[in-house]
């Protein structure tokens, strides 16, 4: 992953005749065509497309079982003082489209931007999604003692997402995050006697 990987390790390892290979997945469609790269550069393509129809599979479902359901307004907190959250760059936002939900800082132009909690007031969310383990995790209660945050709507009526760090992994484990978090934004959805997509 190039943001993860600073460019003199690579070029040590190049120079001690270590291959490199590195990817920049943008969006889901990104981490798909990485998976699909990283496949051909080990000469495993065919392993690489078979592990892609699966998590095609789950993309779809997921898709397809909070289709026409009301998209809820997420903001995702990566830090609460100062406030980190996921902009417009992150794929993560694709996972909460795809899971049915919308960010609510899609339209920052940064990966993880800071922002205010004034323009948190300004965009109040519906839900708010915590990654368990990030920075050591920050729960509701956290938010509740930071001045501000018990002005929202979401953190009064409990509307706090946990979820595990698959969720910042651009990788096949976010397809799994990807499912889970539809199931949390959509519970109905997912209820026994639902139809199936």
């Amino acid at each position: 992953m190039a943001e993860f990987n600073r460019q003199d390790t690579i070029e040590e390892l190049e120079h001690v005749g270590i291959p490199v290979f590195v990817v920049d997945p943008r969006g889901l469609q990104g981490i798909m065509a990485s998976i699909q790269h990283v496949g051909d550069a080990l000469n495993r393509s065919g392993d690489a497309r078979r592990l892609l129809k699966r998590l095609e599979e789950h993309r779809a479902t997921a898709i397809a079982r909070v289709k026409g359901l009301p998209r809820r307004k997420v903001l995702v907190v990566v830090w609460c003082d100062p406030i980190i959250t996921a902009g417009g760059k992150s794929f993560i936002n694709d996972v909460i489209s795809a899971a049915g939900g919308e960010s609510i800082t899609a339209d920052l132009d940064q990966a993880y931007p800071q922002i205010s909690l004034e323009e948190v007031l300004r965009r109040p969310p519906d839900v708010i999604l915590l990654v368990r383990g990030v920075h050591g995790g920050i729960t509701r209660d956290d938010l509740k003692v930071h001045p501000g945050w018990d002005q929202l709507k979401a953190v009064k009526d409990n509307q706090v997402i946990y979820m595990g760090e698959q969720l910042f992994h651009p990788s096949p484990v976010v397809f799994d995050a990807l499912q889970q978090l539809a199931k949390e934004l959509h519970p109905e959805a997912f209820q026994s006697g639902r139809d199936n997509p």
